[in-house]
């Protein structure tokens, strides 16, 4: 097996891993089995956070925080299973919700507008985290709100074949 690694220009690759030496191997092994756990978890405490606040409901520190927990643990144990049972391939790394990446996208969109100028200038002017937490919490309820169309144009869009170009 060869690893590769691209970025710049150039390329950095192991062309016969079995030659690497253990200490390689385990800390590779290890470092990826870390990412692909916490990639698993990325955003689900704030879905549930989301979820649980949905029509204004309050729900208390404590079910927050089991909630919480059941769903990442939810989450982990499936990933974990999934990698011992040799289920886990390169496109279930990072694996999304497409009809929440839709969601996020027409959010972006919307933002672009300008009479949502200064609601972007606000959403810009976040550090990272909270800007991404934020830009979740709209589509998710976006999402919420216009699942059925959602639905309809990711299937469309699969349906269509290929991947979408976009000019940066």
């Amino acid at each position: 097996m060869e690893l590769k690694f691209e970025k710049m220009g150039s390329t950095f690759s192991v062309p016969d891993v079995d030659k690497l030496p253990a200490e390689s191997i385990a800390y590779l092994l290890n470092y990826g089995y870390q990412q692909s756990m916490q990639d698993c978890i990325a955003g689900a405490a704030k879905a549930v956070s989301v979820e649980l606040h949905e029509g204004g409901k309050k729900p208390s520190e404590a079910e927050l925080a089991q909630a919480t927990r059941d769903t990442v643990l939810g989450l982990l144990g499936k990933r974990h299973d999934a990698i011992v049972a040799g289920e886990v391939g390169i496109r279930q790394i990072g694996q999304r919700d497409p009809v929440l990446s839709l969601a996020r996208e027409e959010i972006w969109t919307a933002l672009r507008k300008p009479e949502n100028a200064e609601k972007a200038k606000a959403i810009r002017a976040m550090e990272k985290d909270a800007r991404n937490a934020k830009i979740t919490e709209l589509a998710t309820a976006h999402k919420a709100k216009h699942q059925e169309r959602l639905e309809a144009e990711v299937k469309r869009r699969a349906e269509a074949g290929g991947e979408i170009e976009v000019e940066l």
